[in-house]
């Protein structure tokens, strides 16, 4: 579960073609596991673990989509919209917790691990909705996006070290009022 919030322009060049951008802060929550090589104190040694990461982050993203609007009734359109996005890492706290044979890890609560992550990442954002118009200068809208990142979300010696991958690509429900 997530939560994003941000100003979004639209250019419309003709009736039913648009350019938008804008800037949005984007609140992920995912849980996910990796397997990490990491020492395991009760056996004094390094080995493969496989840990469990609640992580909490923060990123600003600047999107830029280009938008297709279809008039279906007076007061309702439908559109689609597809673009990209940059987004800027801004904060990542984590919660880790792992199980290796008799030994349990479980940290007593979120510790900032932005370190870990990418401070850039590039992303498709592709969504379609419905936007009804109130009056002549608002119109409320709803929107089913998909973000599909294209970069592991780990740092390259993260990457190394677990060999693992991370994308954070997520489908949301958006609303919202224009104007």
């Amino acid at each position: 579960m997530g939560f994003n919030v941000g100003l979004v322009s639209e250019n419309y060049f003709t009736e039913h073609i648009a350019i938008s951008s804008g800037l949005t802060f984007n609140f992920l929550r995912m849980k996910y596991e990796f397997t990490d090589f990491c020492l395991v104190e009760d056996f004094l040694e390094e080995t493969d673990v496989n840990v469990s990461r609640q992580l909490k982050a923060t990123n600003i993203q600047i999107p830029v989509k280009a938008k297709v609007k279809f008039n279906v009734a007076d007061l309702f359109d439908l559109f689609a919209e597809a673009g990209v996005g940059l987004s800027f890492n801004v904060s990542d706290k984590g919660k880790d917790s792992y199980d290796f044979y008799w030994v349990s890890f479980d940290s007593d609560g979120y510790v900032d691990c932005t370190n870990q992550y990418r401070l850039l990442q590039l992303s498709m954002l592709v969504g379609v909705g419905a936007e009804y118009a109130i009056d002549r200068n608002f119109s409320a809208f709803a929107q089913l996006t998909l973000d599909h990142c294209f970069s592991n979300a780990f740092v390259s010696a993260l990457e190394k070290q677990t060999g693992s991958v991370l994308r954070n690509n997520f489908v949301g429900l958006e609303v919202g009022i224009l104007f």
